[in-house]
C-alpha cells in the first residue's frame, strides 16, 4: 500500500497535532536541536501516533511498517509514539529527547 502525505510545515509538534487523527495510524517526521554552540545536537524525531480510535487489526497492521517510514521519511533517530493526538505535545516531546540525550 501508498502512504499519502497529510500535511508539512515548520510549526513543530504544535502544528503537525492538528492534523493528526485518533481513528488512525500516523506518523510524522519532527526535528529537534538540543543544546546550543558546539554542544547542538540535532535529532529527528519520529512521531507514531497508534490512534486510540483506530481497529486494533490496523494498529498491528500499520505499526508494523514503521521501520519501512522510518526508512520514507529519511531515518530517524528517537521515536515519539503515542496512542492519542493530545498526548503529541511540546513536554512530552522534550521528555523523550532529553532521555535519549542522556542515554547518547
Amino acid at each position: 500500500g501508498g502512504y499519502r502525505l497529510v500535511a508539512h510545515g515548520a510549526g513543530g509538534i504544535d502544528e503537525m497535532r492538528e492534523h493528526l487523527d485518533n481513528s488512525l495510524v500516523m506518523y510524522g517526521l519532527l526535528q529537534a536541536v538540543i543544546g546550543s554552540g558546539f554542544l547542538a545536537r540535532r535529532k529527528y524525531v519520529l512521531l507514531h501516533l497508534k490512534g486510540e480510535a483506530c481497529p486494533a487489526m490496523w494498529r498491528m497492521k500499520h505499526g508494523a511498517r514503521k521501520t519501512e517510514v522510518a526508512a520514507l521519511l529519511g531515518g530517524a533517530t528517537v521515536e515519539f509514539a503515542c496512542e492519542r493526538k493530545d498526548d503529541a505535545t511540546i513536554d512530552a516531546l522534550l521528555e523523550e529527547l532529553l532521555r535519549h540525550c542522556v542515554a547518547d
